[in-house]
């Protein structure tokens, strides 16, 4: 056998590591795998980066023809809560993060509003925790209360980033090769499960919280099966370890 012979027999993908190649990808070049294979319009081998080149936008929200409108938010943000496991098999792997992120803002930051709300009219304890607050910034009670309020944007933010921050190093750690990027992508739309911060809570049971860990849960595992071919194990470490950091952040 020749050198050149046993090279090819041990080609890897170029996008999964140490998977066996078993064609060439007729855009990039590049050895890709089962798993990447796939054929454009013409019929050629093409791999799945390459693909969604020129794939049309696979959700509502990153859809040019809809400009960002309200009409795209809630029907993406329906798509994500309806098929937590399976809304990634859509959505592009290697698109823009900014549209993501700023999905992910907006439910995050009306989720926190609602929580916010729903704190102050039904735990005595939260209207405590602002007395202390006023009586030790020397504001009014309104005030603090107010305050509360006009800081929920910069929590948002805080959360939001903390979430994309340790998501990418979990996801790292478990052997998931992620661009912080994609990262963001990931949680940007597993945030639509903040939508359920808008719930009341019953009987001071905070059921929003919990259907929101719930579904972040569930729509993040769906993710990092889809594009890292994880295990339900690997996976549910990555999530819930993901999720324990995210406590002191007030989630």
């Amino acid at each position: 056998m020749t050198t050149s012979q046993r090279h090819a027999d041990h080609r890897t993908c170029s996008h999964h590591e140490g998977a066996p190649a078993i064609a060439i990808c007729t855009e990039c070049g590049g050895d890709i795998c089962a798993a990447c294979h796939g054929s454009d319009l013409r019929g050629y081998c093409i791999c799945s980066v390459c693909r969604e080149k020129f794939a049309p936008p696979t959700t509502p929200w990153e859809d040019p023809n809809e400009d960002y409108s309200p009409r795209a938010f809630a029907r993406t943000l329906v798509d994500v809560v309806t098929s937590p496991r399976t809304f990634f098999q859509n959505v592009r792997f290697s698109g823009s993060w900014g549209p993501a992120v700023a999905f992910g803002l907006l439910c995050l930051g009306v989720g926190l509003l609602f929580s916010t709300g729903w704190q102050m009219l039904f735990f005595e304890q939260y209207q405590e925790l602002i007395n202390t607050v006023a009586e030790q910034s020397g504001a009014t009670f309104d005030m603090a209360r107010v305050a509360l309020f006009v800081a929920v944007p910069i929590r948002a933010v805080l959360i939001f980033m903390a979430h994309v921050g340790i998501f990418h190093l979990a996801t790292r750690l478990a052997g998931g090769h992620s661009s912080f990027s994609l990262s963001a992508r990931i949680v940007g739309y597993a945030s639509a499960g903040y939508a359920f911060l808008l719930i009341p809570p019953i009987a001071e049971f905070p059921l929003g919280h919990f259907l929101s860990i719930i579904w972040v849960f569930n729509i993040e595992i769906g993710a990092l099966r889809m594009y890292f071919r994880m295990g339900i194990w690997r996976a549910m470490f990555v999530v819930m370890a993901t999720l324990m950091l995210l406590l002191p952040f007030g989630f």
